[in-house]
């Protein structure tokens, strides 16, 4: 088997495995007639915090989720009312 980066594995990541397949219950990666990797998900609450890693991103990369819009919304009605009342 022959070793590859990360940056090279997603390049090609359709070209290194041949087929995926998932019954309902267990995920099953074949590469020729062997099966590579053979996996049961969980459910995603579990697998993932989605909110964690939005806040993360938002830390990294600036981005907004709905909470920032909100708060976005007030700083321009705040500034509306100071235009009005200028």
């Amino acid at each position: 088997m022959q070793l590859i980066n990360a940056t090279e594995a997603r390049k090609n990541f359709f070209s290194i495995l041949d087929e995926v397949y998932f019954d309902g219950k267990e995920v099953m990666i074949k590469k020729g007639n062997r099966v590579k990797v053979k996996f049961t998900p969980v459910t995603a609450e579990k697998a993932f915090d989605y909110t964690k890693y939005r806040n993360d991103l938002k830390k990294v990369d600036g981005i907004f989720d709905e909470h920032d819009f909100s708060d976005m919304q007030k700083a321009k009605m705040s500034m509306d009312k100071n235009v009005k009342n200028w």
